[in-house]
């Protein structure tokens, strides 16, 4: 019984510590789920899966009769299903073309599945997986950095009705210049104040160049306010 409960102390562990090192990359990344929870995640479906294993071995009586009292695989269905809400939790949608949080609630499914695997006894599995899942959080992250990803942004520019095709122009302009596509443009007219407001949804691969578009808008005679999202 020792030498059982000392195995479950350090599955329990392992899995905290493989969890921890998955969430560490989050964490430097400034995300809410960071090396605690993810820690706590990979932890619990361990535990989950130690107790239902214990519950099980208990059925095998001293006649070799087998009764297993808890089904460990149903147990890790419940695991997976549980933490589905969880990482949803994590998603954030900013307007319709801007979603967050998506490799981070991923992050959140995959430590649960490894602390499922360290439950289980599969040392080697997850071990590998887990420098796998380090690879891509890591090296895969500077590569899309560098590749440059394509990027989604909604501009907002404010002028008064008499500057709005000079504005227009000029702001059209500036964004071609910097190798920006304009995939819809939209303005909104306010007689009574005597404004107009243009609003264009951005296509980039260069997500730096934006902030540069906002600075030479800002500076277009006529142009009240510039503001991106």
């Amino acid at each position: 019984m020792e030498l059982l409960d000392l195995e479950s102390l350090i599955k329990l562990g392992v899995a905290t510590l493989l969890g921890g090192l998955v969430g560490l990359e989050r964490e430097l990344h400034g995300r809410p789920a960071g090396l605690r929870t993810n820690a706590l995640v990979c932890m619990a479906a361990a535990l989950l899966i130690v107790v239902s294993r214990s519950g099980a071995l208990e059925g095998i009586g001293g006649s070799g009769v087998v009764n297993l009292n808890v089904d460990p695989a149903r147990m890790a269905a419940g695991i997976v299903t549980g933490i589905g809400f969880l990482g949803a939790g994590a998603i954030l949608r900013i307007r319709e073309s801007l979603v967050r949080g998506l490799t981070t609630a991923a992050t959140i499914w995959f430590v649960a599945a490894i602390g499922i695997a360290v439950g289980l006894g599969e040392w080697s599995i997850s071990i590998a997986a887990t420098t796998a899942a380090l690879v891509l959080l890591f090296v895969f992250g500077r590569m899309e950095r560098f590749i440059g990803s394509i990027k989604y942004r909604a501009l907002r520019v404010e002028t008064d009705l008499a500057s709005r095709e000079r504005v227009e122009e000029s702001c059209r302009g500036i964004i071609s210049r910097n190798d920006i596509t304009i995939q819809q443009s939209d303005y909104l007219l306010d007689n009574e104040g005597g404004t107009c407001s243009m609003r264009f949804a951005l296509r980039t691969r260069h997500g730096r160049r934006v902030g540069d578009v906002v600075g030479e808008m800002a500076r277009i005679e006529g142009v009240r306010s510039v503001k991106i999202s």
